[in-house]
């Protein structure tokens, strides 16, 4: 975009700070403001879900270390202010999905943390979609996770946001969580 160039001509009754404020609103409108991120919606094909991430696009990579319970396992990931949104889609073997009850998958989702971070609270989250959990951990040196999980039929969902302290509790974080949503494939 060329820069405005703004030529003062004094008129009566203020009209010159009236023009300035008019162009400001009009290149304020005209521009994304400072600071303000580019968001995308990931929907891959197959997955059954979608959600808004940072950025212009998420990486993605097969993240399925037990092919005897999991047909699937997906990671999607973006970074945000030094640190990650990440929305990971599994998807289990009937007969396995079946033999497990809810606390199990819970359980089981709980334990992919990792060992250096502690668990700060679980509560259940009742805007769905299917069986939630809200999550926060802490990992130590200021780092801190949230975490929404959703349990839908046979696909485990886990949003993750985290990084320095401060991002897991973000209006991007809220923005991100809020967005997830369950898709006709």
């Amino acid at each position: 975009m060329a820069a405005a160039r703004i030529t003062a001509t004094p008129v009566h009754g203020g009209g010159f700070a009236v023009a300035a404020l008019l162009l400001f609103a009009a290149l304020a409108q005209s521009a994304p403001a400072r600071g303000e991120e580019a968001w995308f919606t990931l929907a891959p094909p197959g997955e059954g879900f979608s959600v808004e991430m940072p950025g212009e696009g998420a990486r993605s990579r097969d993240n399925n270390h037990d092919p005897e319970l999991f047909v699937s396992a997906k990671d999607y990931g973006a970074d945000y202010a030094g640190g990650y949104f990440i929305a990971t889609a599994f998807r289990f073997r009937a007969e396995k999905r079946e033999a497990l009850t809810d606390a199990e998958i819970f359980d089981f989702s709980a334990a992919l943390i990792g060992p250096t971070c502690e668990t700060v609270s679980v509560e259940p989250y009742l805007g769905g979609p299917g069986a939630a959990q809200a999550i926060i951990y802490d990992c130590g040196g200021g780092i801190r996770v949230a975490e929404r999980v959703h349990l839908v039929d046979d696909r485990l969902y886990r949003l993750s946001a985290g990084g320095p302290d401060g991002v897991e509790a973000s209006a991007a974080a809220t923005r991100f969580f809020d967005s997830f949503r369950i898709v006709d494939e």
